[in-house]
Order: C-alpha cells, then structure tokens, then sequence
C-alpha cells in the first residue's frame, strides 16, 4: 500500500509483468468506471492507450441508495415482466421504477488498452489507433431518467454500498 493507501498501480504493475510472462495475450483491455467516479487515473499513469468512452445504465433504489447492477437485476427484471404481463424484460420499465422507487442513471465507461508484446505495440502504432486524450473529471457524465426515453443532467451520483435489499450477495 502507498501513502493514500492504495496500492492500485502496484497490482497494476504485478499483473502486467505476470501476463508477459506466462500468458501468450497481446493486449490488457480494462475498463474505469464513470459512474464510480472513476475515470482511470491508474491506467493514465502507467501508459495504456485510451480508446474512448461508451454509455453505461445502473439502476438505484431512492430510499436506501443501493446501487444496482443491471446484470444483477434478474430478479426485479423477473418482477417487471410480470408487472407489465410480459413473458420477459431486459431493462426494468420507467412505470416499474416508479412503483419500485428505483431510479435510472447513466454514465460513462472509459475504455484503456495496454499492449503486452511487441507486435501489439507496434499495432497500436498504426494511425487507424490513433491515441486519445485523457479522460479527466471534467470529462464525467451523469444523467437520470426522469420519463421514458427522457433524462435529465445531475451531479456525480453517490451510492450506500452497504445496502443490501436487492444485492443480496455477500462479498
């Protein structure tokens, strides 16, 4: 651990050295998550292409203020489908939010790639990988659906990460 008691580049570093060594993979893709806050300072640090940004959805309960995973909703997702008396769902419905008090709220993901080897080194070289700019706080994004299809801009979100109604697992 280093002195803000983290020792995120340190893991960082050790995985790198152990993948050149005993994998035979060219690139470490890896993502930083936007809504967290987080727009990847560690992978900026220690050198990796960043290759862009794409939206991503979490669900969070307004009154405990637990995050929830879509990927981690089956349940509610089981629950909206028989609310709406459909045989299935993928995303929970705004009517189902609202009966649930379950807000939607969407960010950014950063992507980073780290080449491993010579060849993807020299991949990344090529001009159709051009290097972006790093993505720094100014660069986060954050909106809540407030209607179907319609959102409105918010500040960084916070999240209780002890709450455990819908995220039942323990850790």
């Amino acid at each position: 651990m280093n002195q803000t008691n983290y020792f995120g580049s340190q893991a960082l570093s050790a995985l790198i050295k152990w993948l050149k060594e005993h994998t035979d993979c060219h690139f470490l893709y890896t993502l930083a998550d936007g809504i967290e806050g987080k727009c990847g300072y560690v992978y900026q640090a220690s050198n990796f292409f960043y290759c862009g940004y794409f939206k991503t959805s979490v669900y969070r309960d307004k009154q405990s203020w637990e995050k929830i995973h879509p990927r981690s909703a089956r349940l509610l997702l089981e629950e909206n489908a028989r609310f709406e008396q459909v045989e299935k769902k993928h995303w929970l419905s705004q009517a189902f939010c609202e009966y649930k008090g379950i807000e939607k709220i969407n960010g950014r993901m950063f992507r980073y790639l780290y080449p491993l080897t010579k060849e993807a080194k020299k991949l990344l070289g090529h001009t159709l990988y051009r290097r972006h700019y790093y993505p720094k706080e100014k660069n986060l994004r954050f909106e809540k659906r407030i209607a179907y299809q319609k959102y409105e801009a918010i500040s960084q979100p916070t999240f209780d990460k002890q709450a455990r109604i819908y995220n039942t697992q323990l850790f």
